[in-house]
């Protein structure tokens, strides 16, 4: 591992803006998770402790000493939550089932301000596609109510997933 950190240049233009606060803890932010999944794109391709080692080699690069220690346990359990999601059996026929079943996994395995960071527009907008799928395919539905309630849908959205979607 060590031969692999003194070839890896952790500077290097790794996606994820990294930052701590006043104090040196770590801002939880989506952009810790493009991180982590830069870096695990290579999933298959090498092995994942040499992965992992690069992403603390750049936590540390990049985070104070609390900061980079409180980014590399929310990494640990990310890889465990990656394993553990794979693992879940799939629902036969309902979509929202399985959604269920891994924000279910996503709340055993992190805080909520990882969960909300990680993942929250995420599953706004698919549970937001669902939605509207099942609107759009009801046809005991006038055109009226129809637009009536894909309103409502988009009104529950949060701003950043209608803004991605429009």
């Amino acid at each position: 591992v060590n031969e692999l950190l003194r070839q890896f240049d952790p500077c290097t233009d790794a996606d994820g803006v990294l930052e701590a606060d006043a104090a040196g803890h770590l801002v939880i932010s989506i952009e810790l998770r493009r991180l982590f999944d830069h870096f695990l794109a290579a999933s298959g391709e090498e092995p994942i402790a040499t992965m992992r080692a690069r992403i603390i080699a750049v936590l540390r690069a990049r985070l104070p000493a609390t900061a980079a220690a409180e980014a590399i346990e929310i990494l640990d359990r990310y890889l465990a939550y990656r394993d553990a999601a794979r693992r879940l059996v799939p629902p036969s026929a309902d979509p929202v089932a399985g959604l269920d079943q891994v924000h279910d996994l996503r709340g055993k395995m992190f805080s909520p301000a990882v969960v909300k960071a990680f993942f929250a527009d995420e599953e706004a907008a698919i549970y937001a596609a669902l939605a509207r799928r099942d609107v759009l395919a009801d046809t005991t539905l006038s055109p009226a109510e129809r637009e009536r309630r894909l309103a409502e849908i988009d009104a529950r959205t949060p701003a950043a997933v209608r803004d991605a979607r429009a």
